[in-house]
């Protein structure tokens, strides 16, 4: 196991890397300020576990929405379409399994411009 502490600042929060065994899990935080999200986006070569830690959030996974709260969570598969909105400020606990890569990502929609 790696122990990381990278902070990366983006237009909707931030997000902290914490720990990996690379190429198996990848363990992150991720703080959204209230009214945004992420993009819309897809990975091909990792899924993911999402458990609201603080606040509520809306999880969009393949065009369906959940609201989730403290100690709710949703799993996210390979090439599923997914992004989480804050509807108060949230922290996420992330925990992607398989080779995490921040350039796997694949953007189908998102708020900032980014492709």
């Amino acid at each position: 196991m790696k122990h990381l502490n990278n902070i990366v600042k983006k237009p909707w929060g931030e997000f902290c890397d914490l720990a990996e065994n690379k190429g198996k899990w990848h363990l992150k935080v991720i703080v959204i300020k209230k009214g945004k999200r992420l993009s819309l986006q897809k990975h091909m070569k990792r899924s993911e576990l999402w458990i609201v830690a603080e606040g509520k959030v809306q999880a969009e996974k393949n065009n369906k929405f959940y609201t989730l709260t403290p100690k709710k969570l949703i799993f996210i598969g390979k090439k599923e379409a997914h992004r989480i909105k804050a509807l108060t400020n949230a922290v996420i606990v992330e925990i992607s399994f398989g080779n995490h890569n921040e350039k796997d990502i694949i953007r189908l929609a998102d708020d900032y411009g980014r492709i």
